[in-house]
């Protein structure tokens, strides 16, 4: 026996293996979106291997593809994948084309970040508040954002060349993003932004997102639920 355990260390079977999601230089993460995307990622993501995927032909960009076509990439080569504000340019049908895209990219363990605007609560603010369309519904990091922009598109990038596509197919709530991430397979959703803000930011795994990604994501270790049980 103490032989076995001695030839056993010395094949390297005993010894404790690295975490298969490494140290943060050996992460990669994918970034889908366009402009500025790389520059406003959170900042837990600043020592991770960056790929940047644009729809159009832009600066700096890495991939040139069309999001739909995340399906015809090498199966689990991310770690995570970073998606701000690109899947209300689909459909909820792409959408969830799109998510199955990404779950294919993701490694075991890995987790897709979303953003996309609550619909829904800024619907809501638009009544509360006796606002009109085209009255500034937030302020964000491209400027002021009305609720007509939230609805169909920001209209400055509606009227630039070559934007024409990128006008809004669909809308989220708290309870439809839920939906489309386990109807995707995703099997473990938190919601990490503000409750009841203009912005929905979500983070979800292909199985349990591990506590190592927790600490990272500045969030408790605990188990949380599948998608579809959250409440909305």
């Amino acid at each position: 026996m103490l032989l076995k355990r001695v030839f056993t260390r010395l094949m390297g079977r005993g010894l404790t293996q690295p975490s298969h999601r490494g140290s943060s230089l050996h992460r990669r993460v994918l970034c889908i979106g366009g402009g500025n995307e790389l520059a406003s990622m959170p900042y837990h993501y600043a020592a991770w291997n960056k790929t940047l995927l644009s729809e159009q032909l832009r600066e700096g960009a890495h991939l040139i593809k069309s999001a739909l076509r995340l399906s015809e990439r090498e199966v689990a080569t991310f770690d995570a994948v970073y998606c701000s504000h690109q899947l209300k340019n689909h459909s909820l049908h792409e959408g969830g084309q799109f998510l199955n895209g990404i779950r294919r990219l993701l490694k075991p363990g890995g987790f897709v970040h979303l953003k996309v605007p609550d619909v829904t609560v800024l619907m809501h603010q638009m009544v509360k508040s006796g606002h009109d369309l085209e009255d500034v519904a937030y302020i964000s990091a491209a400027g002021p954002i009305s609720y007509h922009d939230v609805l169909w598109g920001l209209h400055t990038a509606l009227g630039e060349p070559g934007h024409a596509s990128t006008g809004h197919k669909s809308g989220y709530s708290r309870k439809v993003i839920n939906r489309v991430l386990s109807d995707s397979g995703f099997m473990d959703c938190l919601h990490i932004g503000e409750r009841g803000g203009p912005e929905l930011e979500v983070i979800a795994a292909v199985d349990r997102l591990h506590d190592d990604y927790r600490i990272l994501l500045g969030l408790k270790s605990q188990t949380s639920q599948p998608p579809h049980a959250q409440k909305s």
